[in-house]
C-alpha cells in the first residue's frame, strides 16, 4: 500500500477550528486506514500564501481543518493538495475517520458561501416569481 502524509491544523492534540491561527500541525504518516507515525510540528508563523506552501514542501496531500479561507484553499488545490474541513476532536481519531471515508470531504470557502448566497436568493425570488407575487425592479 501507498503512504500518505496527512497534515492536521491543531490546538495540541485537537484539530483547530481556524487553518491559519493554530498552534500547531500534525504530519500524520498512514498506510491504508492505519496511522503508521505522527510528528507534531509548531506553527512556522502566519503569513499569506506561506502555510499551504510549507505543508506541501513537507510532502502533505491531505490538509483536515476545522475551517480554512479561500486563499489557502486555492493554493491548495494548486498543489494538488486535498483540502479536508469540518473536522473537530482529536486529530488522530479526525484522521482514522477521513481514512475510513467517514469525514466529509467538501470544501466550503468564503467566496463559494457568498456565491450560495446569492443563488438561495435567486431561487427564493423565482419561488415567489411563480407564485404570482410582483416585482418592481429599478435601474440608476
Amino acid at each position: 500500500m501507498k503512504m500518505k502524509r496527512i497534515a492536521v491544523a491543531c490546538e495540541g492534540e485537537q484539530v483547530a477550528q481556524h487553518f491559519g491561527h493554530c498552534a500547531n500541525f500534525m504530519f500524520l504518516d498512514t498506510e491504508g486506514e492505519a496511522i503508521i507515525k505522527s510528528v507534531s510540528v509548531a506553527h512556522p508563523g502566519h503569513k499569506p500564501g506561506f502555510l499551504p506552501n510549507f505543508l506541501a514542501d513537507n510532502g502533505a496531500v491531505v490538509v483536515l481543518a476545522g475551517g480554512m479561507g479561500g486563499g489557502a484553499v486555492d493554493i491548495f488545490q494548486q498543489r494538488n493538495v486535498e483540502v479536508v474541513t469540518g473536522a473537530s476532536g482529536d486529530a488522530q481519531t479526525a484522521v482514522l475517520a477521513y481514512l475510513r471515508g467517514e469525514l466529509g470531504r467538501n470544501v466550503f470557502s468564503p467566496y463559494q458561501c457568498e456565491l450560495a448566497k446569492v443563488v438561495l436568493r435567486a431561487l427564493s425570488a423565482k419561488r415567489k416569481l411563480r407564485s404570482g407575487m410582483k416585482f418592481l425592479m429599478l435601474q440608476d
